[in-house]
């Protein structure tokens, strides 16, 4: 009969999963969630139809329903794209319990909402036209959100390099000051999205290369 070797009993150890990975490794997590989506997607075409809407308006591309130009919202898509590149990073060293896990998830829903809110014009939708403060409600609530994340961890962060930080909110900050610039002082809409653009992708880069520099030294 073979007996193992400690060394060798060693190595199988090394080789077999935690049992926190055990579940992910499923081969049904997967279909659950594409399931799980599904489900929610349907309910909301339903309730789509129901009210008497278009459900054509909910599965169609913008540009293609709109009939307008392929690059119709290429740079506010590109914002969103790179906020959900900001909140996935950020949510895997977060689940990886890498360093600094709880400055990173925070981070990561700060900009997932951010994403969900250009994604749907949370801010600037009907809710709007109900009640004309609520966008500037909305940045504040952003701002005092982004602000008590980054004072709870301002010792760690002073330690980093923080300057593409630093510009990222200063690009938000100028793009939210130019939106609620008053109609009689012509601010071109160019230089507000591109200001917004710009602090979302310095946003997004920071963080993703805090998290894979946190990834990096977990493991």
């Amino acid at each position: 009969m073979y007996d193992s070797h400690p060394s060798d009993l060693g190595t199988r150890a090394e080789l077999s999963p935690p049992k926190t990975l055990r579940l992910t490794q499923s081969p049904f997590i997967e279909i659950l969630i594409t399931a799980g989506v599904l489900v929610i997607a349907i309910a909301l075409l339903m309730a789509i139809h129901l009210r008497g809407g278009d459900v054509a308006v909910a599965l169609s591309d913008p540009a293609t329903y709109a009939g307008g130009p392929f690059f119709l919202g290429a740079i506010s898509n590109g914002g969103i794209v790179v906020l959900i590149i900001a909140a996935t990073t950020t949510m895997m060293a977060t689940a990886l319990r890498a360093p600094r896990a709880r400055l990173l998830g925070w981070v990561s829903l700060l900009s997932a909402l951010l994403a969900l809110d250009d994604l749907f014009l949370l801010h600037d939708g009907p809710i709007r036209d109900l009640l004309p403060w609520f966008e500037m409600v909305m940045f504040a609530l952003y701002g005092c959100a982004a602000t008590a994340i980054l004072w709870m961890q301002r010792a760690y962060l002073a330690q980093v390099r923080h300057l593409p930080l630093v510009l990222s909110v200063l690009c938000l900050a100028l793009s939210v000051t130019l939106d609620a610039m008053p109609a009689a002082i012509a601010v071109p809409n160019a230089t507000e999205d591109l200001c917004k653009f710009a602090g979302f992708l310095l946003w997004s880069s920071y963080w993703s290369k805090l998290s894979f520099e946190a990834i990096t030294l977990r493991f």
